[in-house]
């Protein structure tokens, strides 16, 4: 908590009363006047009365490293970036609801801490000077804000020396003047501060916590050009320092829009923002910009959180960039918010990965329940490995497989080129990536994978030429090396377009492949011993003979039937099952999301559970990724958005992979991608 006032603690100084003595709230709204006071002497407890993905729910999300998910060239003018609007105004006086911008989170900058956690990565500090001109508290007009300046250096300080991979844009104003005070304004003391006072002031606190700011943005002397990610990990970037201070301070060229913060039309409001936002989606260069959603209207007019969350039956501000985002792609610069929900802050982190083809896995526990999604990490202490997606392929440049023991192996092509494996442990963390041979020096197209019963895993690999080749890793990581799939005829190899692999629980290993010559389906049995069964084409839809396909994936259950899931050349979602015999179901259509009939799909997996149900995940037309699951009796539980990294609502990206492992987890793995 903030302290009283003493030799080494500011606070703010007591502000003289507007309306002497105080009346009445309901006397003084009936008046027209906003009542002034600061917190200190009269501090209602307020919040609004609802929260949702996108409005006051910022810590519904834990996102404190995102940033370092990010290559070290990345320029933080090339950056989607959730940032606050008057960052610690969580106390409003006695008309809370015209003052406040964000949830309360604890004083003494515990709020900035919740935030960052969260992800906030822009905060605004809106201050007056205090203590006979030496400090600054933090101020919303006359509201102190049970924080000073201090607590918002030693809190970020705390949080960038546990997430050195990080960094805090900050926005720093003046928030008072030189009186006389009126309503909404604060007096400095004393009030001939000057702006050179000001800065005066600045430079104590960064000779305080030296090393904390990035240099060249609090030289004093001149602006500093917009730096990239790798030059200011674990420090403060001063954004802007007041108006006037700028030449001196902060970043140079800083866009801000300019759209004003008094039209509160909320229709009116979102045509201007959404303007600004496409401008921005289509820009280029590594200029700083900011977008505030923040509006407030006093006396009578909408408050923050009516634009922020939606009055009168429309809907607000923070919606509505909900439903943007999840419709568009590219980087939208700095997002200022008031009462932000956490599905809104993941989403704008996420813009940052969509098309960086990173890799990110989740998994899906016994009850149904997800962990967060979370990066895969890469090679040679990269933080996550990137791996082929669209448009460069459409098929599966990654896999994994579940292994006895309860951990999964994953093969993935590099975007750099080569295959690679890792094994992700039974804790969830993923090991050294290992480099391995190409069949004939080619990079594949499409790679599957599958856990045998002795611990080793098989892999397969169709390169540009649609050869279609097979190895072991063995448990000790060695590898035996690519060799080629026997084709139909004596002598031939197999020539295809994808492939997929299920172990059998009887050794054997069922590989299923799209023929090169007929783009069909047709399926093949590996023998525990290694030897090779023939070829035979998989039954099609509606009695036909075959089925033509351009991705597809099997998987076994502990009965010793298997179960195939493909899409057709109609995109939709076709699956059956093959019994321990032999015998085929055929294919049937899919139903959709949310009782539709049919589901349209680019990229599509399944999983068999060790209690005989199964699970398919599939990346939707709108390029999200859906989850359903198969009951022992055959029936279905539906089609549901698996939700995205760092607590967006849904996971966007293709090509998507499941497997199960024996403990009844199931492990997906999505290349995150967007063309939206």
């Amino acid at each position: 908590m903030a302290s009283p006032p003493s030799q080494n603690r500011l606070t703010a100084r007591p502000l003289r009363r507007l309306v002497r003595p105080l009346v009445a709230v309901g006397t003084v709204v009936a008046l027209g006047l906003i009542p002034t006071a600061p917190s200190s002497a009269a501090d209602l407890p307020w919040a609004p009365s609802y929260s949702s993905g996108s409005f006051n729910s910022v810590t519904a999300v834990s996102n404190p490293d995102w940033m370092n998910q990010l290559p070290d060239a990345t320029g933080l003018g090339q950056m989607s970036i959730p940032g606050t609007h008057d960052t610690l105004a969580i106390h409003g006086g006695i008309a809370p609801w015209y003052w406040q911008t964000q949830e309360n989170h604890g004083d003494s900058a515990d709020t900035l801490t919740a935030q960052l956690n969260a992800g906030i990565r822009a905060i605004d500090i809106r201050v007056r000077v205090v203590n006979s001109g030496t400090a600054f508290a933090v101020h919303h007009t006359n509201v102190y804000e049970h924080a000073n300046f201090d607590d918002v250096l030693a809190k970020a300080r705390t949080f960038l020396a546990a997430h050195p991979g990080e960094t805090v844009l900050m926005k720093l104003a003046g928030e008072c003047g030189s009186g006389p005070e009126t309503i909404g304004q604060c007096v400095n003391d004393p009030p001939s501060t000057t702006l050179d006072d000001e800065a005066r002031i600045f430079q104590s606190y960064i000779a305080r916590y030296p090393g904390l700011f990035w240099a060249p943005s609090v030289t004093g002397t001149a602006a500093a050009q917009s730096p990239t990610l790798g030059q200011v990990r674990g420090r403060i970037v001063l954004e802007s320092f007041n108006g006037a201070h700028q030449p001196a301070y902060g970043l140079a060229g800083l866009d801000t829009g300019n759209i004003s913060w008094t039209e509160c039309n909320l229709d009116t409001r979102w045509g201007l923002l959404k303007a600004r936002l496409d401008q921005l989606e289509t820009g280029s260069g590594n200029t700083v910009a900011t977008t505030g959603l923040s509006a407030s209207c006093p006396p009578f007019g909408a408050t923050y959180a009516d634009v922020a969350g939606g009055s009168m039956g429309r809907q607000g501000m923070n919606q509505r960039l909900l439903d943007y985002l999840r419709a568009t792609t590219g980087n939208t610069g700095i997002i200022e918010m008031d009462w932000p929900g956490g599905q809104l802050v993941g989403t704008i982190i996420e813009r940052n990965v969509l098309r960086r083809y990173q890799l990110w896995s989740s998994t899906r526990n016994p009850n149904g329940s997800w962990t967060q999604s979370a990066a895969v990490p890469g090679v040679e202490g990269r933080s996550v490995f990137t791996s082929v997606g669209p448009p460069v392929t459409s098929l599966h440049a990654q896999a994994v497989a579940g292994l006895p023991d309860n951990r999964a192996q994953i093969v993935a092509v590099g975007t750099a080129g080569g295959l690679w494996t890792a094994t992700r442990n039974t804790a969830g963390a993923v090991g050294a990536w290992q480099a391995l041979d190409t069949p004939g020096a080619q990079t594949p197209t499409n790679v599957a994978v599958t856990g045998l019963l002795d611990g080793s895993a098989l892999i397969a690999a169709v390169t540009p030429d649609h050869g279609v080749y097979v190895e072991t890793r063995r448990v000790d990581g060695t590898v035996g090396g690519f060799q080629p799939v026997p084709g139909q005829s004596p002598g031939s190899n197999w020539s295809g377009n994808a492939v997929a692999l299920a172990a059998m629980p009887d050794g054997s290993t069922q590989v299923i492949s799209i023929g090169r010559a007929d783009g069909t389906v047709y399926l093949c049995v590996r023998k525990a011993d290694g030897s090779w069964g023939g070829w035979s084409q998989v039954p099609g839809f509606n009695g036909e003979k075959s089925f033509l396909a351009h991705d597809l994936a099997i998987a076994a259950l502990p009965d010793g039937s298997s179960q195939i899931v493909a899409l057709g050349p109609d995109n939709l979602v076709y699956h059956q099952a093959r019994s321990a015999s032999g015998a085929y179901t055929g294919f049937a259509r899919m139903g959709g999301y949310g009782g539709a009939s049919i589901f349209s799909a680019t990229s599509v997996s399944i999983a068999g559970m060790s209690d005989g149900s199964s699970q398919v995940v599939a990346v939707g037309v709108t390029g999200f990724v859906y989850h359903d699951a198969r009951n022992l009796d055959g029936s279905w539980t539906g089609w549901a958005p698996i939700a995205g990294p760092f607590g967006s609502a849904y996971t966007a990206g293709s090509p998507v992979s499941i497997t199960a492992l024996p403990n009844r987890q199931s492990v997906v793995l999505t290349t995150a991608y967007s063309a939206a």
